[in-house]
């Protein structure tokens, strides 16, 4: 059989995956998951490679339903097939028929020299009138959950019977498989020719639903057949993953096995009820700074509690430092701390409260973490005059641009009125050498006539007189454009003045201890991504793409503050800061003001689409 998962077994942090295939595997082949949580994949190798224990449930149907003779040969199998497991597995022996008893559960190594074991075996007789085969494996599956999670892992169950059931009042068919299925255990059905080909059918049904499969026993070669299911699943390979940490549901869950190179899955239902103790408590292993006020603090592990700053102390000889708000990491194990001043030099200490690992034990961080800052990162005024001095260095920068354009254009149009009067001139000097000579007389009658009023010299002088008024009327434009110039610039500037009111408003710089904070923890995702970055609004948090945002992206789509998400009265509203461009919700543009948010919302800014729930 190919690629087929046989077993699950669940011992969180840890979980192991057996399936069959006769191809050779590799690890870059395998991801697996819980629900939907994906596991580390820590080693693969097939599990006569292994040395862990297997145990065998043999249950065995001791009713009439079955020839004696078939029956003696059956029991005399089993004894051969004892006689061949390694030292270390288990042979459970386990009846079932008017009642159901657990008969022994020996090592290979005990069985081979427990004479009376094989006594036991060899005088069974097949003689009770009823057949609880749902009820013993009900039993099986429940005595194979109080196993120690530090005995075996592989289990299996050899269901030696003719597949019929006619208990009443006991365990129903439903009930027994899905027992079978949280426990983990496939089952390897073994029947005889002689029974109804319905029957048949139905057992081997019920057998697969849990990883296994039927096989026919022929007389003489029960042994036989016995061995080749257990050479089957010591040929089976054994995948070992890891989660992230130990929690358990106490239900059952999916644990899923792709085959990435084919794309191929499988899934089993298994309880997952079982975990190691984890007795490693978690601690600071980095601080470093971030910016003018921020800090960053690197756990050993994942850790719960880190999204209230009131679990964060730092301490600078007798002076005692609160964050404003905190940003975890998306993997939990990192922290994003921002204070309300600016850091001085000094060595600081950072205590941590109240912060557990991502445990069942819920182990307390231990220790503190240290920094030494040698020199201070800036002020808050600092901060806002590099702002203004940005903003107005745009703003010049525009107001130039515009100039020399208009110089330009300015520049263009005294060419082209020089270039006019040049062909104009040009003309007439040509028009008078065509003329050619002229008599004195003819030049005087042209002399009296050009100057009485309404002659061509009279209109000549007319013309001089308006390239003479020609810079007034350039002088008038360029005052004009000035004019709209000056304006432009004034409005820019009074919207950078806007922008940074509004920065200054909704931005937290200092920490009014006496007054309670409205928190809300939300979870955001990014549409496309599948990891959800948790945060904890206090009374407010902006959005946008600047690094003094509590919230930033690397969008050149987004302005520096480009919405701020608000709690008020316990309900989480949103509004948008963008000057040049917008929010929407769910598709819908925000209009001015504030709109309240609903868990599960969808907020559109820049290029950005994000998921925004809360529980």
């Amino acid at each position: 059989m190919e690629n087929y998962l046989e077993q699950v077994y669940l011992n969180m942090p840890e979980a192991v995956f057996y399936f069959s295939g006769e191809k050779d595997r590799e690890e870059k082949d395998l991801q697996a998951y819980i629900g939907e949580e994906k596991l580390n994949l820590q080693s693969l190798r097939r599990s006569l490679e292994s040395e862990t224990e297997i145990y065998y449930y043999i249950a065995l149907d001791i009713s009439a339903s079955v020839s004696k003779e078939e029956f003696s040969t059956i029991c005399q199998g089993l004894i051969r097939f004892g006689d061949t497991l390694r030292n270390q597995d288990h042979m459970v022996l386990v009846t079932f028929g008017d009642e159901v008893n657990t008969v022994f559960d020996l090592t290979g190594e005990q069985f081979r020299s427990d004479s009376e074991a094989k006594e036991t075996l060899s005088n069974l007789i097949n003689s009770d009138q009823h057949t609880l085969l749902y009820e013993g494996l009900y039993q099986i599956a429940r005595h194979s959950q109080r196993l120690s999670s530090e005995g075996a892992i592989r289990k299996a169950v050899f269901v030696i019977s003719d597949g019929v059931d006619d208990a009443t009042g006991k365990a129903a068919q439903n009930e027994s498989l899905r027992e079978i299925q949280e426990a983990g255990l496939p089952l390897y059905g073994f029947t005889v020719p002689e029974v109804a080909k319905e029957t048949v059918n139905s057992f081997g049904e019920y057998v697969r639903a849990t990883g296994g499969y039927l096989t026919m026993l022929e007389k003489g070669t029960e042994a036989d057949s016995f061995r080749q299911v257990s050479q089957h699943i010591l040929n089976c390979y054994e995948a070992v993953f890891l989660a992230d940490n130990n929690r358990v549901s106490n239900s059952a869950v999916t644990a899923t096995l792709e085959f990435a190179d084919e794309g191929m899955k499988q899934s089993r239902e298994v309880l997952q009820n079982q975990w190691i103790a984890d007795v490693v408590a978690p601690q600071v292993t980095k601080l470093e700074q971030r910016g003018k006020r921020q800090l960053k603090a690197v756990f050993s592990e994942p850790v719960s509690g880190s999204a209230s700053a009131e679990n964060f102390i730092l301490k600078s000889g007798e002076e005692e430092l609160v964050p404003v708000y905190t940003s975890e990491g998306s993997g939990g194990d990192s922290v994003l701390l921002t204070f309300a001043e600016d850091f001085m030099p000094g060595d600081y200490e950072l205590v941590c409260e109240n912060l557990v690992d991502v445990s069942m034990e819920k182990n307390v961080l231990e220790g503190t973490g240290h920094i030494r800052i040698e020199q201070s990162a800036g002020t808050e005024t600092e901060i806002r005059a590099e702002t203004e001095t940005e903003m107005e260095t745009e703003t010049e920068t525009e107001t130039e641009t515009e100039t020399e354009t208009e110089t330009e254009m300015e520049t263009e149009t005294e060419a082209e009125t020089e270039t006019d009067i040049k062909t104009e001139t040009d003309t007439e000097i040509q028009g008078e050498r065509e003329g050619g000579a002229k008599t004195q007389a003819e030049t005087e009658t042209e002399t009296e006539c050009a100057m009485e009023p309404g002659s061509d010299q009279a209109g000549f002088l007319s013309h001089s007189g308006w390239l003479i008024a020609l810079p007034g009327v350039l002088l008038l434009l360029l005052l004009i454009l000035l004019s709209r110039k000056r304006k432009r610039a004034k409005e820019k500037k009074e919207a950078a003045q806007e922008v940074r009111s509004v920065y200054e408003v909704h931005r937290r710089v200092k920490l009014d201890r006496d007054k309670k904070l409205e928190n809300k923890t939300v979870y955001i995702r990014v549409s496309g991504r599948r990891e959800e970055m948790k945060l904890t609004i206090k009374n407010s948090m902006i959005v946008g793409r600047s690094d003094t945002c509590e919230l930033s992206f690397d969008d050149s789509a987004l302005s520096r503050q480009h919405f701020v998400l608000l709690v008020q009265d316990g309900t989480l509203r949103i509004s948008n800061l963008s000057k040049s461009g917008f929010t929407a919700v769910n598709g819908v543009r925000l209009t001015e003001g504030e709109q309240p948010l609903r868990s599960g919302d969808r907020i559109q800014a820049g290029k950005l689409e994000l998921i925004i729930r809360w529980e």
